[in-house]
């Protein structure tokens, strides 16, 4: 990772190539579970700046591509202060349903109950997810990007002081089934110790893993 960190100040060869700077907050996004709170921290300041300076969404902050990967690269970094992700979760919400599918994914990383690298002191805080669970529920539509959220913004955790209330819970629960959503997704929001399946981890990590390989969470 040492060596890898190196590339943040290189930085790109040719930065005006579309897809090029895509590729680069994708890299960034699947190795940001290998970096140190410091290193996160300087990623999401240059993330915010162009993403929304002074906590304001900027529309037009690239092309759509590098956009969307931009977001979906600052809802990796899970080391975030829990006091930032709020911030950025208000800054999508304000944009109701202009929000895009990758915007939503990125809400369910930030405020998802059960963090996949971080401590738990960079959980948000309940009040706060359930706050953005009353915005999320007023959505329509029943798109996979949306309802995954839900389910990561109500699961248990087993620690009543990080969980979402319980009528809440069930409300989203209620929505997930007239979805018709796999079972796993389900299984979260009755049961804290529900282990991700595979598909399940391709939707949090945004990428499938590589053929062979298995994810093991210590």
């Amino acid at each position: 990772m040492p060596q890898v960190w190196k590339r943040w100040y290189a930085g790109l060869r040719f930065p005006g190539a579309v897809q090029t700077a895509a590729e680069w907050w994708v890299f960034w996004r699947r190795v940001a579970p290998g970096l140190r709170t410091g290193h996160q921290r300087t990623i999401y300041q240059e993330l915010s700046v162009r993403l929304c300076p002074k906590f304001q969404y900027h529309p037009k902050a690239g092309p759509a591509q590098e956009r969307m990967e931009m977001w979906r690269c600052l809802g990796s970094l899970e080391l975030l202060p829990a006091g930032v992700k709020a911030s950025l979760g208000k800054v999508l919400l304000a944009r109701g349903r202009k929000l895009e599918p990758a915007e939503l994914w990125v809400l369910g990383r930030l405020g998802t109950r059960r963090l996949f690298h971080a401590p738990v002191n960079h959980l948000l805080p309940a009040t706060t997810a359930e706050k953005w669970l009353g915005q999320l529920l007023t959505l329509p539509g029943a798109g996979p990007e949306l309802l995954f959220t839900l389910s990561r913004l109500a699961a248990l955790t087993g620690d009543r002081g990080s969980d979402i209330a319980p009528a809440l819970r069930e409300q989203v629960k209620t929505r997930l089934e007239q979805a018709k959503v796999p079972a796993a997704w389900l299984a979260h929001l009755t049961m804290a110790d529900e282990m991700e399946t595979a598909e399940e981890q391709r939707r949090i990590l945004g990428d499938a893993l590589p053929l062979g390989l298995t994810l093991v969470v210590p």
